[in-house]
């Protein structure tokens, strides 16, 4: 009974998961932190990751409870292709256990009541941005005033360090794929850094041949000469 109730709250709340009115693009990989309670929620979600003939990966972490509802969406799924579509992951514990204390860093911070002040965020940028709203709050500029100064009841923490993975955590198999995203990285940005200094010295020579410019300039020094002497 209690499963049935879970499930059926979950169904019914519109702001659960980020199946519903987020829009995102170029998704290479979505991991299912939380499995899709049916078929259609899994599609939308997993399909972010195939917009424009693209393909993409999904990964998914399924707990004992969320079983019946990994059932349901597999059967449909080879109902529909006429295959498998779920393969099992497997890799090596050991090799992400360096990341068990990061993650529970992350997960202490994920509460009832961080969770529901992102969401009231989330809805008042949508109420501000409304243009439904608009004249409604032109109306009501008190409202709109005790909307923006509404302060948040808790304040979240940014975690500074689990921005950047240390290379010791990172395992050997995917190093060799991390120095190789680097060094594609620099590569791009030294282009683009010598693009730019291209056009920075294109754009004074131009300048510099410029009588228009040229005479604004002149006009500019002779301005704070007659400036400096009044002073």
């Amino acid at each position: 009974k209690k499963k049935k109730t879970e499930y059926v709250n979950r169904k019914g709340d519109k702001e659960y998961g980020v199946s519903r009115g987020i829009d995102f693009y170029r998704v290479a990989n979505i991991i299912n932190f939380d499995f899709p309670m049916d078929f259609d929620s899994y599609v939308h979600r997993v399909g972010r990751t195939a917009r424009v003939d693209q393909k993409g990966l999904a990964l998914s972490l399924i707990s004992q409870k969320e079983m019946p509802y990994f059932e349901i969406v597999r059967g449909e799924l080879e109902n529909e292709y006429g295959e498998d579509m779920f393969h099992l992951y497997r890799f090596k514990s050991e090799q992400v256990d360096g990341f068990r204390y990061r993650v529970l860093d992350a997960l202490r911070a994920i509460t009832r009541v961080s969770i529901r002040e992102a969401r009231l965020k989330e809805i008042k940028s949508e109420i501000f941005n409304s243009k439904k709203l608009k004249t409604y709050f032109n109306d009501n500029k008190k409202e709109l005033q005790l909307l923006r100064h509404d302060s948040a009841l808790h304040i979240v923490k940014v975690k500074e360090h689990l921005k950047h993975v240390p290379d010791y955590l990172i395992p050997n198999s995917l190093k060799k794929i991390s120095s190789t995203n680097s060094e594609q990285t620099t590569s791009t940005n030294n282009h683009n850094k010598r693009k730019s200094d291209t056009i920075n010295k294109n754009f004074k020579r131009m300048k510099h041949n410029n009588p228009l410019a040229n005479s604004l300039n002149a006009v500019t020094v002779l301005k704070k000469e007659i400036a400096r002497k009044k002073t």
